[in-house]
């Protein structure tokens, strides 16, 4: 998914599902790892700065299920 902003999105918004729908807590630090490697990737790879901030406004949804702030 490097540089397409398109599936990046959609596995954020898949983590950001799968989130608010677990039901074992334990599970939570993995989804979050998953989220922010995807976050890199896309920091790397994603050139449009519009793009780039579609993808944030996503990761920050999941960070805000975690009580994470973005930063």
């Amino acid at each position: 998914s490097a540089g397409m902003p398109a599936v990046i999105i959609r596995e954020l918004d898949a983590l950001v599902a799968i989130t608010r729908s677990t039901q074992r807590p334990e599970r939570l630090p993995v989804l979050l790892a998953q989220g922010r490697m995807i976050h890199r990737l896309a920091l790397e790879t994603v050139a449009e700065p519009a793009d780039l901030a579609d993808v944030n406004a996503v990761y920050r949804e999941l960070l805000e299920l975690h009580g994470e702030q973005p930063g």
